[in-house]
């Protein structure tokens, strides 16, 4: 798969980057001020995996993985697969989707967001892309 993302700075000096955080991601994102139709990282808490994966403050986020469980799958190769019944959801496999943020609203994106948590029934992690203003020097994210 592949996603044509084009620049919000319009002078192309800018970058993107994938990154894959384990939740809790420990970052504040709201609308941004600067960029209609965009989402914007607004804070990064020290220590957290946010700031690990080297997320940093004003980076836009452009998409974002969304996760379901595809319970058709394990029934499917299972006549007996009935929760009622006592039956197990093992077999259940998790299919991961790209949620791209640009012009959704905050609300949706959040939503993707949170079907990656464990709790939702997601793998517990993220994976995200991010564009950030760059200088010629910067570095997008560390390694």
């Amino acid at each position: 798969m592949t996603e044509q993302f084009d620049p919000s700075w319009k002078d192309d000096n800018c970058a993107l980057a994938a990154v894959e955080v384990e939740m809790p991601l420990g970052m504040v994102i709201a609308e941004a001020a600067a960029f209609k139709g965009r989402i914007e990282v607004i804070e990064v808490l020290a220590g957290s995996n946010a700031e690990f994966a080297g997320i940093q403050v004003g980076d836009l986020l452009r998409a974002v993985t969304a996760q379901k469980k595809d319970a058709m799958a394990a029934a499917e190769g299972n006549i007996a697969f009935n929760a009622l019944a006592g039956a197990t959801t093992s077999g259940v496999e998790i299919k991961r989707a790209l949620y791209i943020a640009d012009g959704r609203s905050f609300g949706g994106c959040m939503e993707a967001l949170a079907t990656n948590g464990a709790a939702k029934g997601g793998t517990g992690s993220a994976a995200m892309v991010f564009e950030r203003r760059t200088e010629a020097s910067t570095p997008v994210a560390k390694p």
